[in-house]
């Protein structure tokens, strides 16, 4: 005995068309998505070649590799450009990658903290913060210099001008001041 099938299927509803496209959609884009994505587990150590880079991050590890980015350790001479300003002094500066920088110099203040970025080519800003002592050693102000530099072709020194305001500790202006500077970067 022959079983018979219809000759059609019947017709399905647009909620179930809907769904059946709905599941075929989700189901191979997620597969689509899972075998393209690769992690960096997946990836042994030196096996990505530089052409496996996009043109801009091969630009940006040429001109890092060329002394363009001002990360690292400086020794700064800083001269004041106000009238009566004293002496030319010292200080010391590290940029860390990621944009944090920490600065230390030979006048009656802390050790200062702050930040830094690249604002394009060869020019960085940075900014940091310490406390100014009376000579008891107590805390009476803050120093905060803005300070724009542009860095050599070869890396190795830079230049800038920084503006310097001094706030008492509830954050109010005393003074404000101007400074010209000369970096040179120390290598071990």
């Amino acid at each position: 005995m022959k079983t018979r099938f219809p000759r059609r299927l019947p017709k399905p509803s647009a909620g179930v068309t809907l769904a059946l496209v709905a599941l075929i959609v989700a189901s191979t884009g997620t597969a689509t998505a899972a075998g393209l994505l690769i992690t960096s587990k997946q990836i042994k150590d030196g096996t990505i070649q530089a052409v496996d880079l996009s043109k801009d991050v091969k630009a940006s590890l040429k001109a890092d590799s060329k002394g363009s980015s001002i990360e690292g350790a400086w020794k700064f001479t800083v001269t004041r450009t106000e009238p009566g300003a004293p002496p030319p002094f010292t200080a010391y500066v590290t940029f860390a990658a990621g944009g944090a920088a920490v600065e230390a110099n030979q006048n009656n203040q802390s050790t200062a903290l702050g930040a830094w970025k690249k604002l394009g080519g060869r020019e960085y800003r940075y900014t940091v913060t310490r406390f100014k002592f009376s000579s008891s050693g107590v805390a009476t102000s803050t120093v905060t210099p803005l300070e724009t530099d542009t860095l050599s072709q070869d890396g190795n020194s830079l230049d800038g001008t920084s503006t310097v305001t001094i706030s008492d500790l509830s954050g109010n202006t005393i003074a404000t001041g101007t400074a010209n500077t000369h970096g040179v970067r120390i290598n071990p």
